[in-house]
């Protein structure tokens, strides 16, 4: 039998693994992901105190 030749092209990862704390992805990773977690906290304890009322 013939070996088929695999018709796809090697792949390389597009994206380095995050590293410690996502550094990899840049210095204000941790800052920007901190900050999106309050402001989500924060609308969602609004949502929740204007459905509580």
């Amino acid at each position: 039998m013939t070996e088929i030749p695999n018709p796809r092209p090697e792949t390389a990862r597009a994206l380095k693994p995050p590293g410690f704390m996502a550094l990899n992805y840049g210095r204000q990773t941790p800052l920007i992901t901190l900050l999106a977690h309050v402001v989500y906290s924060a609308m969602l304890g609004g949502f929740y105190r204007l459905v509580g009322s």
